[in-house]
């Protein structure tokens, strides 16, 4: 994969589906990777947003070069989301719509 290019997770249209995402709710990639599922995520919401966990220091350089992920709707919070709990209390947020784990092997 090239430096900026999003990976494209297997059964990434069965996920989207399931996770039947409301243009205005919050959603949590515990996964960020490549930026995959959150790139579909980003794509179908208006006024929701997608916080997205990443302690790989490689990952969070992507995204600090790849302009889609400049969106306002979009965060990252670069540690492992065993802490998540921790996170979302410290972002005041109370409710969810849908959390993705992304929990395959890695290459």
């Amino acid at each position: 994969m090239n430096a900026g290019e999003i990976h494209v997770p297997v059964m990434l249209n069965e996920v989207i589906e399931y996770l039947n995402i409301k243009k205005d709710g919050i959603y949590i990639d515990c996964t960020f990777g490549n930026g995959g599922h959150s790139k579909s995520i980003l794509e179908r919401l208006e006024n929701g947003k997608l916080i997205a966990f990443e302690w790989d220091k490689n990952s969070v350089e992507f995204i600090k070069n790849n302009t889609f992920f400049s969106s306002p709707k979009f965060s990252l919070i670069n540690d492992n989301f065993s802490n998540l709990t921790e996170h979302l209390k410290n972002l005041e947020i109370k409710e969810i719509e849908g959390f993705l784990f992304d929990l395959g092997l890695s290459s």
